[in-house]
């Protein structure tokens, strides 16, 4: 479902035309009915239903924990979080980005404000990916972290190093498959390895790709990963 063509000024609501403050690009009737996931496990987000279990975990991450600690999604990937997370990703709708990451930003707040992480790390794009795109989505998404919770990012800590398919489409095996390899860290861009990492993302689904990140990292002895994003697919 499209969202409605309201694009007329800075101070228009994207999703209903109200008006929104200053630049942002949501009036806050909008941002508080934006899809929430209630009820999820607390390793890995992924929503638990109406009836949670007594854990609170998946069964997935009971039964083999990710290599990232927590994961913390600002909603969950339906309307009209899928669609503003759409315009941003393939329309370079920067204002919507701004406004989602402030949000995202409001929700990790609380839990970072009295120990903050070293770095924010966003998830990288090949080269050639980011030529056609021309910006990398994650990375817009980690300013606006690093702007309201005064926690660096890092750049080239992390690399692209095979291009592979887009994940869209592709089952929870293949995903994996195609993220084997795709990355590597240069520990040189850092003088010393970091205690606390987020990985930034735009919308995790298998999480094949954060998972992978978060394994070199723990391998190169980051004591915490955790994982924000500004959609979790359930």
């Amino acid at each position: 479902m499209p969202l409605p063509s309201i694009l007329s000024g800075a101070n228009s609501c994207v999703l209903c035309g109200a008006s929104a403050t200053g630049e942002f690009a949501l009036c806050a009737p909008c941002q508080a009915n934006l899809p929430r996931i209630e009820s999820s496990c607390l390793r890995c987000a992924l929503s638990l239903g109406p009836s949670p279990p007594n854990q609170r975990l998946c069964g997935q991450c009971s039964v083999a924990p990710p290599p990232f600690d927590r994961c913390y999604p600002l909603g969950d990937y339906v309307f009209p979080l899928r669609e503003l997370v759409a315009h941003l990703k393939f329309h370079g709708r920067f204002s919507i980005g701004r406004a989602l990451g402030h949000l995202l930003a409001q929700r990790l707040a609380p839990r970072y404000g009295a120990t903050p992480p070293d770095a924010l790390l966003p998830v990288p794009l090949h080269t050639a990916r980011l030529r056609m795109r021309g910006f990398n989505q994650s990375l817009e998404i980690a300013r606006q972290l690093s702007h309201h919770l005064h926690i660096p990012v890092v750049r080239g800590y992390c690399e692209r190093v095979r291009a592979s398919v887009p994940q869209r489409g592709l089952s929870a095996a293949a995903r994996k498959k195609n993220v084997q390899g795709a990355f590597r860290l240069v520990t040189e861009a850092m003088k010393n390895t970091p205690r606390h990492i987020v990985i930034v993302d735009d919308v995790v689904t298998t999480m094949a790709t954060v998972q992978a990140i978060a394994y070199l990292l723990k391998k190169e002895g980051v004591e915490r990963v955790d994982v924000a994003c500004l959609a979790r697919v359930s």
